[in-house]
């Protein structure tokens, strides 16, 4: 199981993104309780899941090009 930082960390995405993901459902956790101040914990396969849907936000912006 990895800690958000450590997802966010091997993905190569921001909390922010991370946040937002769990938030649509699109990726999924584990939660040590309910409420505020309980950390969530992703199982390993999260790392695939949160790269692919970076790579699919890259496609949609377009790339990232200095004008």
């Amino acid at each position: 199981m990895l800690t958000s930082k450590e997802l966010c960390a091997a993905a190569g995405i921001t909390y922010r993104q991370l946040n937002y993901w769990v938030g649509q459902g699109w990726i999924t956790y584990e939660s040590d309780g309910k409420g505020s101040g309980y950390r969530y914990r992703y199982p390993l396969g999260s790392i695939a899941e949160a790269a692919a849907l970076r790579e699919a936000s890259a496609v949609r912006r377009g790339p990232l090009v200095a004008s």
